[in-house]
């Protein structure tokens, strides 16, 4: 929402970079107080024992920094994987859920409306076309996140087919 506001806005204006650009001349050469990540601490035992840990292996130099890189990049994904499949069991499949029910609340109410078929048609239709978008969304999310086997499958194993 932001960027659908301020983009046009600065580039009409050009008033958001004129203020960026202010702000730095007030600031430059003005010192502060260092401050230590508590992340950076965190992280400086575990990524030492790993570096002690390969150069047991007789790695030093590049090769060690290619191992330490690619050790890195494998827990950022694996990392990610696990964030992802959090946030999908607790936010993605709970707002599917309610999504679909908003949907299919209005549906039934189009269905039953005293208003004329012009009216309420489009407008049940348009709902269900919601729903599906709703639903390709989740699979889309679900195939980018879940192991192949498991996909397509609802809870306890059985098979998925019911469209509603």
């Amino acid at each position: 929402m932001a960027v659908v506001i301020l983009l046009p806005f600065e580039l009409l204006t050009g008033r958001i970079s004129w203020l960026a650009t202010r702000t730095a001349d007030l600031l430059t050469g003005s010192g502060g107080s260092e401050w230590k990540s508590p992340i950076k601490e965190w992280v400086k035992y575990p990524v030492n024992w790993l570096k002690d840990g390969l150069k047991q292996f007789s790695l030093d130099g590049t090769p060690l920094g290619i191992a330490m890189v690619t050790i890195g990049i494998g827990v950022v994904v694996v990392s990610l994987i696990a964030i992802t499949k959090n946030m999908k069991a607790l936010i993605a499949e709970r707002l599917e859920a309610s999504m679909n029910r908003e949907c299919e609340q209005k549906i039934h109410e189009y269905m039953r409306s005293e208003e004329p078929g012009h009216w309420a048609v489009p407008r049940a239709v348009l709902h269900r076309y919601w729903k599906r978008i709703v639903a390709n969304l989740a699979g889309i999310v679900s195939s980018a996140i879940e192991p192949i086997q498991t996909l397509d499958y609802a809870d306890g194993g059985s098979t998925d087919i019911v469209d509603d």
